[in-house]
């Protein structure tokens, strides 16, 4: 019997994230309700640029299950997870078991893919706000039902191009997120309140003192201006320096700036910032080679890459240092780590897939 219920309450407080589910087919006039659910959700001017996809076919399917293993490869050393033992009835093995059950029958599943159409005045951000609350009516109109559904990142990783081929997504669309729905093995809810369930503001909207966890007397919770870090590179040889992340690496510029007694280049890495930088008056001493295994201190930085081998044997042809050959991370196969070295010594992690 189907856990259904009317109460809003009820729904909002026991819709937990469900990750295995039984075989009972998802009928279609209940996967219907819940799409029907979505799309009552706010949308920006109402423009209501979304696609709700049903993942359904064979074909579909193999290919979502491809992006559920991929999405694994990535998460597993993130979170330290591994398979539990049989004999293991923790709390964290209950919950890792779970989420591998839900991997590995991934391609066994129904998931529906939401996409939003992308606006060249609206960052993806803004673009959220259009899409993503059909997504959590859709969750909750499951929960109402007596569905269980999870929120995947399978279409993050490599998964998006896959789920994108799948489907033909045109690149003007962003792939908002990914929802597998299906009929529950065990019970919804309630929800676990955790100490960031407590609300941030009292009633009168007067701030409440903020949960500090393992706060010390004298401690500084950082208001972070930007997401990323900004990396700097002290260097005596800027030419070459360029070259190697400019002109090999391809890291895109942002410009470069003065200040009193030097200058930085600055690159876009990701959601950070790597900066060259170069002093009127050169530091006396150069940079130190040989990476954490020479000194202790902050030794090298790391970016996550796709198709690593390929990276690997670009790097073999060039006269660019490997320091430390291609070598699979063992406890997730498909996963790899390497060591270069840029002109100055300073070595760098290539780390991701193969």
């Amino acid at each position: 019997m189907h856990a259904e219920t009317r109460d809003v309450w009820e729904t909002m407080s026991t819709a937990r994230t469900i990750r295995r589910f039984t075989d009972e087919r998802v009928d279609d006039a209940t996967l219907r309700r819940c799409l029907e659910a979505a799309t009552w959700a706010p949308s920006g001017a109402n423009a209501q640029a979304w696609r709700f996809v049903v993942l359904r076919s064979p074909q579909q399917r193999a290919v979502v299950a491809q992006a559920a293993a991929h999405a694994l490869a990535v998460i597993e050393p993130v979170y330290g997870m591994t398979r539990p033992a049989a004999d293991d009835h923790s709390p964290r093995a209950r919950n890792n078991r779970a989420t591998y059950e839900l991997h590995d029958r991934a391609g066994e599943c129904t998931s529906v893919l939401f996409t939003q159409k992308r606006f060249p005045t609206a960052s993806e951000l803004l673009l959220g706000g259009s899409i993503f609350p059909a997504m959590q009516n859709f969750l909750l109109a499951a929960r109402a039902q007596g569905l269980g559904a999870c929120l995947t990142g399978w279409a993050s990783y490599d998964g998006e191009q896959m789920l994108r081929d799948a489907v033909g997504v045109p690149d003007d669309w962003m792939l908002a997120g990914h929802i597998v729905v299906g009929w529950p093995k065990g019970r919804h809810g309630p929800l676990r309140a955790g100490r960031w369930r407590t609300p941030s503001t009292s009633i009168d909207g007067t701030l409440r003192r903020p949960i500090c966890w393992r706060a010390s007397v004298g401690s500084v919770k950082l208001d972070l201006l930007t997401p990323g870090i900004e990396v700097g590179l002290v260097t005596t040889d800027l030419d070459s320096m360029t070259a190697f992340y400019e002109g090999f690496l391809a890291l895109v510029p942002q410009g470069e700036i003065e200040f009193e007694g030097g200058s930085q280049r600055r690159y876009s890495l990701g959601g950070s910032v790597l900066k060259l930088v170069t002093y009127t008056t050169p530091p006396a001493a150069p940079a130190a080679p040989g990476g954490g295994r020479a000194q202790a201190g902050l030794r090298y930085f790391t970016i996550g890459v796709n198709k690593l081998r390929a990276v690997a044997d670009t790097f073999a042809a060039s006269d660019y240092e490997v320091v430390e050959p291609l070598t699979e991370f063992a406890p997730v196969p498909g996963m790899g780590w390497m060591f270069v070295a840029d002109p100055d010594g300073n070595w760098i992690e290539l780390f991701g897939t193969l």
